[in-house]
């Protein structure tokens, strides 16, 4: 028989028997386990927690469960976070009712971006009465290849869960569709903002529009994303402008 020494090996098996294994207690029922990477399909209500500027949909079953974060790790939860690309508002719209979810499981027990470490990336999720929902890639940007820079308006609502854009070039023209130009999301806890211009460009700046003078602040900027703090809690909303430009060749 051939020794393992290899810790993954040995770890890897050690979760396997955790999840394959009977649990035996005087004959009463032991909670599911959840492993990472594991396919679920669940039925339950969808719901909303907040922390901070941050919500999450989740989706609560009635049942109890035990998250597998290591062998020496696990964690009771009642709840399993929900994601659906490029679905979040047609979700959001579906908060209290009872859907079903197919999926495949995440678990990262420290990541400020999941609730509480357990999260369920979706395939497909039906509610109640509707048509079934499915992953939705966003549609591939076009800008006018003559365009060089421009300035692109992220405002964040905390209360309605929320992000809208505006977007102009140099010369304060509209351009549309301003989602296209920039994609912004909360960092962590959400007291921190990340922003992306469209492809091909760069952010060099951040700062507050008015009216068509261009006010610089303080910001962390590179060639990929430019990043900025925001209160820990809004209570109404927040806005920051992003100056973008064409990547040199």
């Amino acid at each position: 028989m051939r020794r393992l020494n290899n810790d993954s090996q040995i770890r890897a098996i050690a979760l396997f028997l955790l999840a394959v294994l009977p649990s035996i207690y005087c004959g009463a029922q032991q909670p599911e386990k959840l492993l990472d990477g594991a396919h679920l399909h669940l039925n339950g209500i969808l719901i909303t927690e907040h922390r901070g500027n941050r919500s999450f949909l989740m989706i609560r079953t009635g049942r109890e469960y035990t998250a597998v974060f290591d062998v020496d790790d696990m964690q009771k939860v009642s709840e399993i976070g929900v994601s659906l690309e490029g679905q979040y508002a047609s979700l959001k719209k579906l908060v209290g009712q009872r859907v079903t979810i197919d999926g495949k499981l995440q678990l990262e027990p420290l990541s400020p971006y999941y609730f509480n470490g357990v999260l369920l990336v979706a395939d497909s999720i039906k509610p109640s009465a509707g048509s079934v929902l499915l992953p939705q890639k966003a549609p591939m940007a076009i800008i006018p290849p003559e365009l060089k820079e421009y300035l692109a308006t992220i405002v964040f609502s905390a209360k309605q869960d929320s992000f809208s854009y505006k977007a102009q070039n140099a010369d304060g023209t509209p351009l549309t569709p301003s989602g296209q130009y920039l994609s912004c999301g909360l960092n962590g806890p959400g007291d921190v903002m990340n922003c992306y211009c469209a492809a091909k460009f760069k952010p060099v700046e951040t700062g507050q529009l008015k009216g068509k003078v261009f006010i610089p602040e303080d910001a962390i900027v590179d060639d990929y994303f430019a990043q900025f703090g925001i209160p820990e809690q809004v209570s109404r909303s927040v806005s920051r402008t992003v100056k973008c430009v064409r990547k040199t060749e």
